[in-house]
């Protein structure tokens, strides 16, 4: 047992979200990690998931969960993406509303999507993935490494998102600093299938 509980430390930090099926997968059953739950290693969010106590978790801490434990394919999208590279000229500091994309074919968990203080707005392409993984970056958010749209790709699904999710004078402020990118990546973006970027459910599971 003490090997197993310090895999769970070594592998996970305070305020993680940890999967139970990403723990049986490390042979670490549920009845194991109920007793970690009443030894205070765990706290139980939801059926199925947990969280490593010492933090409360935040939203970025669910979508870590997603790409690493899960392996469901969502990336950063939008304006969430191009704020944690900079590009943004503000910061939302009360509501958060994140831009996530998420795969046509994927099924997102219900604590996921009712995840509490976030809004979730949900982007999809069905061929966004055949653009290969040059459109995607590593950017770190308090410690974590997320997946994200490259400013070229953010940038397109930003338009797409005039005026429903976001209002064209934000948009064109935004543009006016989005200097410095790469002509091929943003000509092919441009050629891309409409991204639909909306707020309501995905599949539960």
């Amino acid at each position: 047992m003490s090997s197993k509980i310090n895999w769970l430390l070594q592998n996970t930090t305070p305020g993680s979200l940890v999967a139970q099926s990403w723990l049986t997968k490390h042979d670490i059953s549920p009845s194991l990690a109920h007793r970690y739950e009443q030894s205070n290693w765990l706290h139980k969010l939801r059926s199925g998931i947990y969280v490593r106590t010492g933090r409360e978790p935040d939203w970025h801490d669910a979508v870590l969960c997603l790409q690493n434990q899960l392996s469901v394919p969502v990336h950063l999208a939008g304006l969430t993406s191009l704020t944690y590279q900079g590009r943004a000229h503000y910061l939302q500091l009360t509501h958060k509303s994140v831009w996530l994309y998420v795969d046509d074919q994927a099924a997102l968990p219900k604590w996921f999507k009712e995840f509490p203080g976030v809004d979730w707005l949900f982007c999809s392409n069905q061929k966004l993935s055949s653009l290969g993984e040059q459109y995607l970056t590593d950017i770190e958010i308090k410690g974590n490494r997320l997946k994200a749209s490259v400013p070229e790709l953010a940038a397109y699904e930003l338009v797409n998102a005039v005026p429903e999710e976001i209002a064209f004078e934000h948009a064109a402020e935004l543009f006016q600093g989005l200097v410095n990118l790469n002509p091929r990546k943003v000509v092919q973006s441009y050629f891309m299938p409409v991204v639909r970027c909306k707020r309501t459910a995905y599949i539960c599971f």
